[in-house]
């Protein structure tokens, strides 16, 4: 089977800037803890500190449907839409 990787970006109001990182931080330690979850990681740009990156790595697909109907997973996605100043972007991407 094929890992899958997911790269999710918050561009954040300054505002919300430290409420949607410490959301984020938790959601990313969260998803380390569930099975099929290979690497999950929170990053903050070094060029514009108000965009933030969710770095997800999964053994497969299946594992990553499972992720995606957890509550902390809905939370998350539901949560920040009025704290961005744009819609948030999510790429799947796989190696090779």
């Amino acid at each position: 089977m094929t890992d899958v990787w997911i790269v999710g970006e918050y561009h954040v109001r300054p505002e919300h800037l430290d409420r949607v990182r410490t959301r984020l931080e938790d959601h990313e330690r969260r998803t380390r803890e569930e099975p099929g979850c290979l690497l999950a990681a929170a990053s903050q740009d070094l060029d514009d500190p108000l965009v933030l990156r969710s770095i997800q790595r999964w053994e497969d697909e299946a594992a990553l449907d499972v992720h995606r109907a957890l509550p902390h997973v809905r939370e998350m996605d539901g949560g920040a839409g009025e704290r961005l100043s744009q819609p948030f972007e999510l790429v799947r991407l796989r190696r090779g």
